[in-house]
């Protein structure tokens, strides 16, 4: 096992190696989101990678290496640790075809799907990877990827991205890499949400035009998961205090950009589109709307807290209806109230 220790000093990168090294830790103040430490490892044995789950194990070892998301969902809904024996029998029962690569960085993992994750997980172990100039290896993203409309849209953005060697992996097959490259699990956080005024994602940004949108509403169409039952009352309501109302799920993401550019309060339903705040020139205030849950979403708030902003909670009860919820417009006529708004 071969570790390289990336420190991030002024904007410049020190690198170190520490051969022989099989654990680090990071001196961190807050494990996601205050990451100035990065460590490469480097398995110079083969490993075998499930193109569907994104997970890798040792080709003649017993301990399985995970990259991202620290469960895999099995046929049956449940998520578990997945053991060495049923990736074995996995990996024989569903190959369809079979890759070898003699250097290889696996990414094939679930946040390609995911707005949210895309710009918090996938773009800063891209960036990442392309500052510190590891133009030799592979990347292994999932053949999938790319009917996200989001994804090519931000690989259009940025011409640096095509100095990368990027291989696209369609599901069910086999991947062999020799000598596999892969990042302790806070790496792909070296960029956290502040990558976005670091060079060249603020250079691109500079050149999508504002909308000059002050306040905003988010809401989630019906169908969708979360959906506000009396999104219409809080709608009418908001508009009278100056929002626009808008659903982010169809819009182009340059759209995107140039609406948040300008936003200085927006009360939101919680889901992905929120992660367009982080998109705002400005220091943004948050009222999220959440759903009644035993998990409270941490997401926007540490988004929010981050860049410097204020951030609100509201939460609702869920209707007779699966997913509905709805919030009392009181408790946000209150808030708004309170606020000055």
């Amino acid at each position: 096992m071969r570790v390289e220790h990336y420190e991030q000093v002024d904007g410049n990168f020190i690198q170190e190696f520490y051969p022989g090294v099989k654990a680090c830790s990071n001196k961190l103040e807050n494990f996601h989101y205050s990451l100035f430490e990065s460590y490469i490892y480097s398995l110079d044995k083969p490993v075998v990678i499930d193109s569907s789950t994104g997970w890798s194990f040792a080709f003649r070892g017993i301990v399985p290496l995970w990259y991202s998301f620290p469960y895999a969902k099995f046929p049956s809904g449940s998520f578990l640790y997945p053991t060495l024996i049923w990736m074995q029998i996995k990996n024989l029962t569903s190959v369809s075809s079979k890759i070898e690569y003699s250097k290889a960085v696996n990414m094939l993992w679930y946040g390609w799907s995911n707005y949210y994750h895309f710009f918090t997980d996938v773009i800063p172990t891209l960036l990442f990877i392309s500052k510190i100039g590891l133009k030799d290896v592979v990347i292994l993203i999932p053949k999938n990827a790319s009917q996200k409309s989001f994804v090519n849209e931000f690989f259009g953005m940025f011409p640096v991205l095509k100095e990368l060697k990027i291989d696209s992996i369609p599901s069910g097959t086999q991947v062999k890499i020799n000598s596999k490259v892969f990042f302790s699990k806070a790496s792909r956080y070296q960029y956290p949400i502040k990558y976005l005024n670091d060079s060249p994602f603020r250079e691109v940004l500079s050149l999508i035009g504002s909308r000059a949108v002050k306040r905003i509403f988010l809401y989630r169409p019906y169908g969708t998961r979360r959906y506000l039952a009396n999104t219409s009352e809080l709608s009418e309501f908001l508009k009278l205090k100056g929002f626009e109302c808008y659903d982010t799920s169809k819009m182009p993401l340059k759209e995107q950009i140039a609406l948040f550019k300008s936003v200085e309060i927006c009360v939101g339903v919680h889901g992905a589109g929120l992660t367009n705040l982080a998109f705002s020139d400005q220091t943004y205030t948050l009222i999220e709307i959440v759903p009644e849950s035993k998990y409270t979403p941490l997401h926007y708030e540490h988004q929010t807290k981050i860049l410097g902003g204020s951030y609100f909670r509201i939460c609702g009860k869920y209707t007779q209806k699966s997913d509905v919820f709805a919030v009392e417009l009181d408790e946000l006529k209150d808030l708004i109230e309170s606020l000055g708004i």
